[in-house]
């Protein structure tokens, strides 16, 4: 149970998919997964919560991806893509990959993108990817020159831990614009 709802549907999270085929043979399925409403105003995915809650909105969005996506949709497994901004790349690099690769035997590879937040994967998760799917993922952190420093900080140690875990290849940092908070294209 998520939110007070036994079996969410996608309406219930806001959770957008649109399939974009392409010319070629490859598809995409784009998705974009909002922070519920919770009495009339956005929860957050991470900041400020408990492990236990912040682990409960991985499962969530696991069940969500399981029954709504993988069963519907042919997707190539190795290509599985996960992007976060703000708090919801906190949450992507802290515990959402994190308990996907420890808990699910379906996700083999793809990346994962936080844009002006990140944090170190989750201590308490069982984090220890395999060669082969260390082989297929990347990791990658975007910011701003104007980016807060807690952010700057916490972007900085979450690139590190990742790439003890992937190796400096696999994951990169850049900063671009010189905006504020999530401002990439502010002069």
């Amino acid at each position: 149970t998520a939110y007070g709802q036994p079996n969410p549907t996608f309406e219930q999270v806001r959770l957008e998919a649109k399939q974009k085929p392409s010319s070629s043979l490859n598809e995409m399925i784009f998705l974009s997964i909002r922070t519920p409403a919770n009495n009339g105003a956005f929860d957050t995915w991470s900041t400020s919560l408990s492990n236990g809650r912040k682990y409960q909105n991985a499962r969530y969005i696991i069940s969500l991806f399981e029954r709504e996506i993988l069963t519907k949709y042919n997707v190539d497994r190795t290509k599985i893509y996960f992007v976060g901004q703000s708090g919801g790349g906190i949450f992507t690099a802290e515990t959402l990959i994190p308990t996907i690769v420890a808990e699910t035997d379906w996700y083999k590879g793809g990346g994962a993108l936080m844009l002006c937040g990140a944090a170190v994967p989750r201590a308490d998760l069982t984090f220890n990817p395999s060669l082969e799917f260390k082989s297929s993922f990347e990791v990658a952190f975007e910011t701003t020159d104007g980016e807060q420093p807690n952010l700057v900080e916490k972007i900085a140690a979450s690139k590190e831990a990742y790439s003890a875990i992937f190796g400096n290849a696999k994951v990169t940092l850049r900063t671009r614009g010189t905006g504020g908070h999530c401002l990439f294209n502010t002069q």
